[in-house]
């Protein structure tokens, strides 16, 4: 069993340690991000970004919500899950 990446590596390096390559992420077809302990989102692959296009959320395509905390976007009824 592989130890746990430290929290502090960029999000490259941690996925990397985990056995993923960023490449092969933003091929896939469904729609990934990633979350740090914190819950701020560390990595979004290209499938969000066209979902995110493909509905109107020019706001929400991932250069845009790197760092941003899931629970502040998330509406208030849903965060207790």
């Amino acid at each position: 069993m592989k130890s746990m990446p430290e929290f502090g590596l960029p999000a490259e390096t941690r996925l990397a340690a985990s056995g993923f390559r960023r490449e092969k992420l933003d091929q896939e077809r469904s729609i990934i991000y990633l979350l740090d302990p914190s819950l701020r989102i560390v990595y979004c692959n290209r499938a969000w970004d066209e979902f995110a296009l493909e509905n109107g959320g020019e706001k929400l395509i991932g250069a845009r919500i790197h760092g941003i905390t899931l629970l502040d976007v998330l509406p208030e009824p849903l965060r207790t899950y």
